[in-house]
């Protein structure tokens, strides 16, 4: 598509970046609404945010270069905090957030299921635009396909394999993605501490498995089931059976 917003000389901007930026911003100023209704203190809130979407970004980072290569990082450590080369994988990103999240909960004091749960629609509605620009840069892209639908990319710059139809992936997950916010949001004060996020998991974990079967761009780890299908199966595994001893408990 145009993976190239501006150029300027030797200066580019990126039309995956400015996507990325803006589903940060869109993220934050959900994130803070939701913390602001249960409680939380703004600057706390914002201070706690900044440390996630660090170590979300550097899980997101680390994830792909050890499922491409397990000796990458031991190689050429300085490749992982150059974020501008690209290969970022979302598992990876969420595995970090919660490491942050723990740290949080442990320097706070509000538990874990407060700050996951004012997360969680956040989370899916920045991961549905930032699969706009994945569509815009080309990366993530499926299989070769005959429908309708199907995006050919042409761009030099592009990612994706140059002028064969393929499926729109990335608008498949970023169209599913709101869904999932969506269906968040309209949940988020009827349900217990803790069930938002663990439906995330869930409705996360079986959007990507659906799309990751029409994905051509995927790390197989020489089985059939990709890398983040096996990610995403242990996620909706856990988090049911976290749901279902919730649902156990007394109110």
């Amino acid at each position: 598509m145009y993976p190239v917003l501006l150029q300027f000389g030797p200066f580019s901007l990126r039309t995956y970046g400015v996507l990325v930026s803006m589903a940060l911003l869109l993220g934050y100023w959900i994130f803070l609404k939701e913390t602001k209704r249960v409680g939380i203190d703004s600057e706390q809130a914002s201070s706690a945010l900044i440390l996630w979407v660090l170590l979300g970004l550097l899980g997101a980072r680390l994830y792909y270069m050890l499922a491409v290569d397990l000796l990458w990082v031991l190689r050429r450590p300085w490749d992982l905090p150059a974020l501008w080369k690209g290969g970022l994988a979302i598992h990876g990103g969420v595995l970090g957030g919660i490491l942050g999240v723990l740290w949080t909960v442990r320097k706070t004091r509000v538990p874990f299921a407060t700050w996951a749960d004012a997360a969680a629609p956040a989370l899916a509605l920045g991961q549905a635009v930032g699969r706009v620009g994945c569509f815009f840069a080309g990366c993530c892209y499926g299989k070769i396909t005959h429908v309708p639908w199907a995006v050919v990319f042409t761009h030099p710059q592009s990612f994706a394999p140059p002028n064969l139809p393929l499926h729109p992936t990335q608008l498949y997950e970023a169209l599913l993605d709101l869904g999932i916010f969506g269906v968040l949001w309209g949940v988020r004060k009827r349900v217990r501490p803790g069930e938002t996020f663990a439906l995330y998991l869930i409705l996360y974990g079986l959007v990507r498995l659906g799309v990751e079967s029409l994905r051509w761009d995927r790390l197989t780890l020489g089985s059939r089931l990709s890398l983040a299908m096996i990610v995403s199966l242990s996620m909706v595994a856990a988090a049911s059976v976290w749901l279902i001893l919730t649902r156990r408990k007394k109110p």
